[in-house]
Parts: C-alpha cells; structure tokens; sequence
C-alpha cells in the first residue's frame, strides 16, 4: 500500500514583511534543495490570485544554498492553496490556509 504522504510544515518566522510568504523545500528524495520542484499557490477572496514558482539554484545576493521561494501577495493576508510539483514529477498537497509573514520549510522524505 502507498504511505500517505504529507509533508511537514514548520512555522519558523513571524515577522511581518507586509504581505508574503516564504518557503523552504528540502527534497530527501531528489537533489537537497527541491530545484526543479514547482510550488503553485492560490489567494485573496476578493481577488483571487495565483502564482507559480520554480525552484532555482539561487546566484547573485542569494547564497548558493538557499532556495527560499518567496511570493507577494498584494492585499491577501493568506495563501488558500499550495501545490509542489517535483522535478520527478510527484505532487503534495500542502494543508493550507498558511498566514502571511511567515517561512514554511516542506521537507519530502524517503518512504520505507
């Protein structure tokens, strides 16, 4: 039988930066940092949005080992979405909503 899969969330910043939010991923699976991986989120009740990102080995003012995600959100104060695509083509579902302000690191780990 398939585990189910649900990958942790870790709540690790709550300084506000108006509203956005970060994420973390951290691919046990594939290469460490989830490059290739694709986060799509969905927000806002009056205006909805969407966004999607892929995950980049990080150049310039970034250090090489990062590979924090970060979205603006305009006037949402929380993403009622999030989708991972990874780069081998697996898909979580992450338990949302998810307040702005903060960091979330999505860990995907080896099944048995």
């Amino acid at each position: 039988s398939m585990p189910v899969n649900g990958p942790p969330q870790a709540f690790i910043n709550n300084a506000q930066e108006g509203n956005s939010i970060k994420f973390q991923l951290r691919d046990e699976v594939g290469n460490s940092y989830g490059i290739g991986a694709q986060l799509e989120i969905t927000y806002g009740k009056q205006v909805s949005g969407k966004q999607i990102r892929e995950v980049q080995i990080g150049g310039g003012f970034q250090s090489f080992d990062t590979s924090d995600i970060h979205f603006g959100l305009g006037a949402a104060d929380e993403v009622t979405s999030a989708k991972i695509l990874w780069a081998d083509g697996s898909e979580d579902i992450l338990s949302a909503p998810m307040k702005s302000g903060a960091t979330y690191i999505v860990t995907r780990r080896k099944g048995d």
